[in-house]
């Protein structure tokens, strides 16, 4: 500070730019951390087989206890064990029911889990809009979101999930704006049924 008589006013301002801009980038990064450390870690892949019946039922309960008079509909045909990482599974099924959830508050939700030539079929609707353009113009990025306050990470998250079992995700609207349908899809590993 002694010296700041002698700095001209463009290079203070500069420096002050600068260090203004350096705190902002670090507190950008905290807020990300801070996102990514509730959402799925690419890192916790840890796979093991679980009861499909159970896991479901244990995950929408507790989805429930927070979302008490939901009308949440469970179609799961899958009664077979599967091996999957079972902590990131159910940070997919929760984001996901929370999007319906958001989209609609008071119209049914519907989960559906199957397997069909080969493939598991994970599968949440709602009542709701429907997907704005721009989300689904922009599936698989992280960070779109129409909501007010929302990160867009849980798409993203669940994108990140489909690919890691082979897979991938479709984010699309019903016929008419009745709602939005997202649907999970990934190869069942051989012998895991």
């Amino acid at each position: 500070f002694e010296n700041m008589q002698d700095t001209p006013a463009w290079k203070m301002n500069a420096e002050d730019n600068l260090l203004a801009a350096k705190k902002s980038i670090e507190s950008c990064e905290a807020v990300i951390h801070s996102m990514n450390s509730s959402q799925l870690d690419v890192r916790d892949q840890k796979v093991k087989p679980i009861n499909m019946t159970e896991f479901i039922k244990d995950v929408t309960d507790s989805w429930l206890e927070e979302h008490q008079n939901v009308n949440l509909v469970i179609d799961n045909t899958l009664t077979e064990r599967l091996s999957v990482s079972p902590i990131n599974l159910a940070q997919v099924i929760l984001n996901l029911l929370d999007n319906a959830f958001e989209s609609n508050p008071k119209g049914a939700i519907t989960l559906r889990l199957h397997s069909l030539d080969n493939l598991i079929k994970l599968v949440v609707e709602d009542e709701g809009s429907g997907f704005d353009e721009r989300v689904l113009s922009r599936r698989g990025e992280p960070f779109v979101t129409t909501k007010v306050a929302g990160t867009g990470l849980g798409l993203y998250v669940s994108e990140i999930f489909a690919q890691s079992l082979g897979g991938h995700l479709l984010t699309e609207n019903k016929p008419l704006k009745t709602g939005a349908v997202v649907t999970l899809t990934w190869p069942i590993p051989q012998g895991a049924l």
